[in-house]
């Protein structure tokens, strides 16, 4: 069975072409059931917002009004986080690595195909780095989550990548089991 992984972006726009704040991706079994965290299974970057702005990633101010009205923990964990952000083509290439570490035909889940899909892309072709996945092994959760009636459930801070991810993955394993689908 191949490999499955939840990713989950914090950015400064909701269309392709706005900057990114953080990358954070799970990797986990689709019939399993991860109710506790475990770090080994992750990935987890904030990217500097200068370098992709020289590269001609953008900021909706819309969007940063809506961090405004966030918490402070979220806000801390996207724009002053404890690690100094890494440049976009480091991030691009780290996360190509970390992907091809899950092996051949990783199946690749965000919640809402329309949005961290075509935002991820846009920002890697920045640094001339593809998606690390075929196209055809994207997978949507949001879909899952109506099907099923499931809601995520926040784990830690709300509105930060890698902890978003975790909550969905748990979501999305909870919502095959009640449709009881095998990807």
């Amino acid at each position: 069975m191949p490999q499955h992984l939840m990713f989950d972006l914090e950015t400064l726009g909701t269309s392709p072409g706005c900057v990114v704040l953080a990358l954070g991706a799970y990797a986990f079994d689709p019939a399993g059931d991860d109710m506790v965290y475990n770090p080994a299974r992750g990935f987890y970057e904030t990217i500097d917002v200068p370098d992709q702005m020289e590269r001609g990633l953008g900021i909706d101010w819309s969007t940063l009004q809506w961090w405004a009205q966030q918490s402070d923990e979220a806000r801390a964990a996207n724009f002053n986080p404890p690690t100094a952000p890494f440049m976009l083509e480091g991030v691009a290439q780290r996360f190509a690595a970390w992907v091809a570490l899950l092996g051949d035909g990783v199946q690749v889940w965000c919640n809402g195909a329309s949005f961290d899909f075509p935002i991820l892309k846009a920002a890697f072709q920045k640094v001339g780095q593809g998606l690390p996945w075929e196209f055809y092994n994207e997978r949507d959760a949001r879909t899952i989550f109506n099907l099923a009636r499931v809601r995520s459930k926040k784990h830690g801070t709300a509105h930060t990548a890698l902890m978003d991810s975790w909550a969905q993955v748990e979501a999305l394993q909870r919502g095959l089991r009640k449709i009881r689908v095998a990807p």
